[in-house]
């Protein structure tokens, strides 16, 4: 069985997806983790360590209710645990090749303007959109529709809580 660290990189690749993951709650939950932690961190370059956990906390929970949702919603629920997997390992993955970016930005080197940056958000929702197809079973445009509006929604509703 291949690791777990080569199905994100095949699943951040375009080479995999959701199907690969095996379907675990335990799997789930540990890179849940895993990506509250490496989000956090990646928060915590630009606020206060508790609120960039608080803030990753949220942003974690939410992808998951969209995923567990959405999937509810289409009756895919055997399909929840390994499409969770997928989406907290790749959302671990990318946010992992972003946090180097982010600190240089922190020293001038970078901004947010980058177009680096600008490249990794369209990965990552090229990324989350292909999981979307591959485990709702539906075409590209409905799960890059899907990606965008998740994104934007989750944009807000982290501005509306976490506003200072």
């Amino acid at each position: 069985m291949k690791s777990l660290f080569l199905i994100v990189l095949d699943l951040c690749r375009f080479r995999g997806g959701p199907q690969y993951f095996p379907a675990s709650g335990f799997l789930a939950s540990c890179l849940f983790f895993l990506d509250l932690a490496i989000s956090g961190l990646a928060a915590s370059l630009h606020q206060e360590v508790a609120m960039a956990i608080a803030e990753a906390f949220v942003s974690s929970v939410l992808l998951g209710s969209f995923i567990i949702l959405l999937l509810w919603m289409t009756k895919h629920q055997d399909r929840v645990m390994s499409s969770l997997c997928a989406v907290y390992g790749s959302d671990a993955m990318v946010t992992l090749v972003a946090i180097p970016l982010l600190i240089m930005g922190m020293n001038g080197s970078a901004t947010q303007d980058s177009p680096l940056i600008l490249l990794i958000v369209i990965w990552s929702l090229a990324i989350f959109a292909r999981i979307l197809k591959i485990a709702l079973g539906v075409g590209w445009a409905l799960s890059i529709a899907l990606a965008v509006v998740f994104n934007l929604l989750s944009m807000e509703i982290l501005a509306l809580v976490f506003s200072p």
